[in-house]
């Protein structure tokens, strides 16, 4: 993870990628499963997303992963939550409050302290280059229980157009990446409808969603 790029993109205002409401695709797919208890849920590469305060008020546990600090102060300041308790575990700053929980640090340093139900990645795979969406993709399968559900918003569009982040993510690279472990299932691709101008203005962008869902058996290569 480059700390340094991120630290500075928030530092400069640079988070054309925040949305001040709920994605679009969340609202519409949450819960991508039939599950009815108190699912957890995971948010890799968090920010300060209001998906999150969402997700907390439809009764999910959250736990969001955020290599910025100030990201995640903001996050709690943004939505008026009381002050969160701050504790060190694990190598990661974690701040949390009833119900949910974001550990500060870098992702592939994390693992889970409770059982996974649910990952929401809205701008997590698509943050990523090449050879760290394949680390990506390896770390959610080694440590995600089968069943887990998957539920991923990606852009799709001719990578020269724009240099990334956000990277171009296809819907063969996500069966590249996952389809050896993971059932994938494409719910729509369509031209984007709201988002910042930057992504607006790329020829031919469309956005992906996706549920995936960890096989019980995962074929040994």
């Amino acid at each position: 993870m480059n700390h340094s790029f991120w630290e500075s993109a928030w530092a400069e205002g640079r988070t054309h990628f925040h949305r001040a409401t709920p994605h679009d695709m969340l609202v519409r797919y949450f819960p991508p499963n039939r599950s009815t208890h108190q699912p957890t849920v995971l948010v890799p590469l968090c920010g300060k997303t209001t998906d999150m305060d969402w997700l907390r008020q439809q009764g999910a546990y959250v736990i969001g992963i955020e290599l910025v600090e100030s990201a995640v102060q903001a996050f709690f300041i943004d939505h008026q939550y009381p002050e969160p308790r701050v504790q060190s575990q694990n190598g990661f700053t974690v701040y949390s409050t009833d119900n949910l929980e974001i550990w500060c640090g870098d992702f592939f340093n994390y693992y889970p302290t409770r059982p996974i139900d649910i990952v929401y990645d809205r701008a997590a795979i698509v943050a990523l280059p090449s050879d760290l969406r394949e680390r990506y993709a390896t770390t959610l399968t080694q440590w995600l229980p089968p069943a887990c559900t998957l539920l991923m918003v990606t852009f799709d569009y001719p990578q020269q157009s724009m240099s990334g982040p956000p990277f171009s993510v296809s819907e063969s690279e996500i069966q590249r990446l996952f389809g050896d472990a993971w059932g994938i299932k494409l719910l729509e691709i369509a031209p984007l409808e709201r988002e910042n101008q930057r992504l607006m203005a790329v020829p031919n962008i469309r956005q992906g969603v996706y549920i995936l869902e960890k096989r019980a058996v995962v074929p040994q290569k």
